[in-house]
């Protein structure tokens, strides 16, 4: 997965050459297994799906070794949800967490986009200027939206350059995708403030009472 741009010479030669290193792998495997060119016509067929859950297979554990961020360019990082983020503390574990595989996180002119979906954030309709609800009542009403995990504010965090204008203008961003609980059965949830000229991040206690300035990150 990587951002679209023109490619070059250069670029297509290694293309190339890359491609022909795979049909030489491909080749030398199945002759060694004395398969010839007839078992195309089968992957296309009856083998289809065999075929498919193998290339799964293959890119699941691609995907399993890669960092949980990648910058790919100065509006495009590459994010790895399913990998496990960083602890509220230690000793703490993770009670659930929503999204896996590699997903493209933009930074365009109208904000940020998680595969190419908005981030925008969520208030409850019980969040009003001097009124709370539970953390844990937020997480119902969220139960049917796209929140965005611990791992988006991982990447934020380390590429600031990616923090938009609307998450500065906001106090406190929480990711509701990532629970986290500790020996007891309490949980937490991890929040980011954008606390004037720097980035941080904290966690709250999902029993606790939040305010209007208290936000959700989810997407379109």
């Amino acid at each position: 997965m990587s951002a679209k741009r023109s490619l070059d010479w250069a670029d297509l030669g290694k293309l190339m050459s890359n491609v022909i290193s795979l049909f030489s792998l491909i080749r030398e495997t199945f002759s060694q297994m004395k398969i010839g060119l007839e078992i195309i016509p089968w992957l296309m067929g009856e083998g289809k799906e065999s075929f498919i859950k193998f290339l799964q297979t293959l890119g699941d554990e691609y995907i399993a070794i890669q960092p949980l961020v990648r910058k790919i360019n100065d509006t495009t990082l590459i994010v790895n949800l399913g990998l496990t983020p960083k602890p509220v503390k230690e000793g703490y574990g993770i009670e659930s967490h929503s999204g896996r595989g590699l997903a493209v996180l933009e930074k365009r002119p109208d904000g940020l986009y998680l595969d190419g979906r908005k981030v925008i954030f969520f208030r409850s309709d019980r969040q009003q200027i001097g009124k709370t609800i539970k953390g844990f009542e937020i997480r119902k009403e969220l139960a049917n939206k796209s929140v965005l995990n611990a791992n988006i504010l991982d990447a934020l965090v380390e590429f600031p350059e990616f923090i938009t204008e609307e998450f500065k203008n906001e106090a406190w961003i929480f990711f509701w995708g990532t629970i986290y609980c500790k020996t007891g059965g309490n949980l937490y949830v991890r929040c980011f403030h954008w606390a004037g000229s720097r980035r941080e991040w904290s966690y709250s206690f999902v029993a606790c009472a939040l305010n209007a300035n208290c936000l959700a990150a989810i997407t379109t």
